[in-house]
């Protein structure tokens, strides 16, 4: 190595800027200039510009790829790097993005501790335990997350014991509101249905989910207004309860959602100017998925209540009163029988693959089997979500 060499490594490893004279010549001077074209340590690169995003760094003159061995604190578009191993792969510490990794035992970056895995201080994202942060940990006695929603206490506990009976009305009322919100809904839709069948909508789409009358907002209302009024005095529920907002989204995408399972999203409606036996079927399916939707959220309901009053301690307790009701329902059963006589009457098996999609039945029969499974699927998943249950829904694994 040269002297002049040896002399300008020297000072960069000391931290001094130097300037190159015209002689070669290492000498104390003024500050690099990034961006002027000219690589001057502790600058790695310099394309003579001050754009970031071009592989070079306009501001430190840092290369700008991870991966390339050098810790950049300016790269473009992404945020800084943090570290640079010189590679792209994770687990080692440093992942793809050039972050450090949790979980290396080392405190660096945002973490706020580092215990190579879950402790009972630190969670295994690097953060300090604390119940309401919907990381359940198992190392510091947690069972669950997060605080007073469903079965869980303010200290992330699993509680069980009968619902005083405030608690139970509670619950009965929100869930009452609830089918109210799925029945206003499938209301808006049938509306929107017939019509565009009947040729007073241009298209499905001018009237679907814009709950043109406000039904559906007024009925999701109620369950707000319910929680307000009868869910503080003995306290929240600690288990089958959420909020407001999860029990109406629930049953609103239940509405719509096997909706546009069992006629396609986006659903093609025939008017009855054109045809009027492919009209008269979609709204006898129609018709018929929604009373199988309804029957089941009424008796899975009944189901519960009479559950909640006869002492049920937790959750799993309560689901299994609900399955095993809902399994037994002569109502349900004679709303899939509903099913069944409808569509055999009104859709023959040649316009079948016309009308619905269904899976891409191609069948009365097929259609009708399809329309059962999508409406009590859909009517148990949102009692699973607004109760936080975990239920035997058809189609579960």
């Amino acid at each position: 190595m040269s002297r002049r060499i040896a002399n300008l490594a020297f000072a960069a490893a000391l931290g001094l800027t130097v300037t190159v004279g015209l002689s070669g010549a290492a000498q104390a001077g003024p500050s690099t200039v990034c961006g002027n074209n000219v690589t001057e340590p502790p600058e790695e690169c310099d394309d003579g510009n001050t754009v970031s995003g071009d592989g070079c760094s306009g501001i430190s003159c840092l290369p700008e790829v991870c991966g390339d061995g050098t810790t950049n604190p300016d790269p473009a578009p992404g945020p800084a790097e943090e570290c640079d191993d010189s590679n792209t792969v994770g687990g080692d510490g440093c992942d793809a993005t050039c972050q450090l990794e949790c979980g290396n035992g080392t405190i660096e970056g945002a973490e706020t501790c580092d215990d190579s895995g879950e402790s009972a201080t630190c969670d295994d994202d690097c953060t300090a335990v604390a119940c309401g942060d919907d990381n359940v940990n198992e190392a510091a006695g947690e069972t669950c997350e997060p605080p007073s929603v469903g079965s869980c206490d303010a200290e992330c506990h699993t509680t069980t014991g009968p619902q005083e009976k405030g608690q139970q009305g509670c619950i009965n009322g929100i869930n009452s509101n609830g089918a109210g919100v799925l029945k206003a809904q499938d209301k808006d839709i049938s509306g929107c249905v017939k019509s565009v069948a009947g040729g007073k909508t241009p298209a499905l789409a001018d009237c679907l989910e814009t709950d043109l009358k406000g039904k559906v907002a007024k009925a999701a209302a109620k369950t707000t207004s319910t929680n307000a009024k009868k869910c503080a005095d003995d306290g929240l529920p600690t288990f089958a309860y959420t909020t407001p907002t999860t029990v109406n989204d629930a049953n609103k995408d239940a509405s719509l959602d096997s909706f546009k399972t069992v006629f396609g999203d986006p659903a093609t409606i025939v008017t009855k100017a054109v045809n009027k036996e492919g009209a008269a079927c979609q709204a006898e399916v129609l018709k018929r998925q929604q009373k199988v939707q309804q029957t089941w959220a009424a008796e899975a309901n009944k189901a519960k209540k009479a559950a909640l009053k006869g002492g049920a301690t937790n959750g799993t307790e309560l689901a299994t009163a609900i399955d095993t009701a809902v399994a037994a329902s002569a109502k349900i059963t004679k709303a899939e029988n509903g099913v069944n006589s409808g569509i055999a009457k009104k859709c023959p098996d040649p316009t079948v693959d016309l009308l619905v999609d269904c899976g891409d039945v191609t069948t009365g029969n097929a259609l009708a089997l399809c329309v059962i499974a999508e409406a009590k699927r859909e009517a148990c998943l949102a009692l699973e979500l607004s109760d936080a249950l975990a239920l035997a829904c058809p189609g579960d694994a």
